[in-house]
């Protein structure tokens, strides 16, 4: 049964994600690790003496033990409620189906609580903790799916959005000169190329999306898909070259009469920092 009990490991990352420690999540860890030492000592004892008296004390400790899990991972889930209702603008309705979730998994919890509780043999307490390994196995993928789903959103409905607002502004301008007669040539050869890069950007996204639909999110995936991410910030960084350039050459066309095509600047949201934080959030889900 031990081997189905959670361990330090599978809260690691929410401890040292919190930075409250005083919080529910980190009281809650904090008991987890007593009853964790109580039970190895009364499963030592159970395993050499074989007595009755020790076998209550082993089921009695398991018991603690697995409750004190299943609070871990029902505070787990109220800390990542929280953080989500405090970021409303970059989940959208995606937050509002994770809240959803996470309140249908601690009715799942509470089950297992009254599982727990009622049990009076090994094997009861066994299936009780394979049923949290099962429950948590399977909400890490799914929640995980999603976290990584909302970050991607937002990033396109940002990052790469601005970049076509920036595209579309310099397809205008590049029609003023245009109509006054002067050879843009140059200009709509380079704005094409950065349109390119956009779609190429889109498809990216696009890509490492249908895979987070279809495959597990393990840690290895996780690092695919931030490799991924990075790549799609190489193509972010390589339109907003373009961008400058059609600034520079485009001011040296335009008459007084034209406002001049403003410096071509990065911005600060860059893939780097949606990548990193996508994939942080998702392994906080863990």
């Amino acid at each position: 049964m031990l081997l189905l009990v959670p361990t330090n490991a599978v809260f690691a990352d929410n401890v040292s994600s919190t930075k409250d420690q005083g919080s529910d999540f980190s009281k809650a860890y904090k008991k987890f690790q007593d009853e964790q030492e109580s039970f190895m000592e009364a499963k030592d004892k159970y395993e050499n003496e074989k007595q009755e008296a020790v076998k209550n004390k082993y089921i009695e400790q398991s018991q603690k033990v697995l409750g004190s899990s299943v609070d871990v991972l029902m505070k787990r889930n109220e800390q990542l409620k929280k953080q989500i209702e405090g970021k409303q603008s970059l989940y959208g309705d995606l937050g509002k189906d994770i809240v959803g979730m996470l309140d249908s998994d601690n009715q799942k919890l509470d089950k297992y609580t009254a599982e727990i509780n009622l049990a009076s043999t090994t094997q009861a307490l066994s299936q009780a903790a394979t049923e949290i390994k099962t429950y948590r196995t399977q909400q890490q993928s799914y929640l995980r799916k999603i976290v990584l789903l909302a970050h991607i959103n937002q990033y396109e409905n940002t990052v790469i959005q601005t970049a076509q607002n920036r595209s579309d502004k310099l397809s205008q301008k590049i029609t003023i000169l245009k109509n006054q007669g002067k050879d843009v040539s140059g200009l709509e050869d380079l704005l094409s190329q950065a349109n390119d890069k956009i779609n190429q950007a889109r498809q990216k996204l696009s890509e490492i999306r249908d895979n987070i639909k279809t495959e597990t999110i393990d840690s290895m995936k996780l690092l695919d898909i931030e490799g991924n991410l990075s790549d799609a910030q190489k193509i972010i960084e390589d339109i907003y070259q373009l961008f400058k350039q059609i600034a520079i050459n485009g001011n040296e066309l335009f008459s007084k009469n034209i406002e001049p095509i403003n410096p071509i600047i990065l911005p600060s949201t860059s893939t780097s920092t949606a990548s990193s934080t996508a994939t942080s959030t998702a392994t906080s889900t863990q």
